[in-house]
């Protein structure tokens, strides 16, 4: 189900998270991603598919874009610090 429509995007995806399909959520958002890979709750919502799918590279890079995007998002914060810490990698 492609959408040009950043709002369907993210609730369907949004629902699939819910319900813990985070392989098929992970998927239905990579197809969209040319469209919406500079929206911050896009990005998270990436992330969140990544960390849960132990796919830590995608995560840690779908948090740093988030944060670039918006430096004051706590949830982005928080799961890029997750990351790091568990390849212990602050300093």
């Amino acid at each position: 189900m492609k959408s040009n429509n950043i709002e369907e995007v993210l609730n369907f995806a949004n629902n699939l998270v819910a319900e813990k399909k985070f392989e098929i959520g992970f998927d239905y958002l990579i197809e969209h991603a040319y469209l919406f890979n500079n929206h911050l709750e896009y990005l998270k919502l990436i992330g969140l598919c990544c960390i849960n799918l132990q796919k830590n590279e995608q995560a840690l890079e779908a948090f740093e874009h988030a944060v670039k995007i918006s430096g004051n998002d706590a949830t982005s914060w928080f799961y890029l610090g997750t990351i790091y810490d568990s390849k212990s990698m602050y300093q």
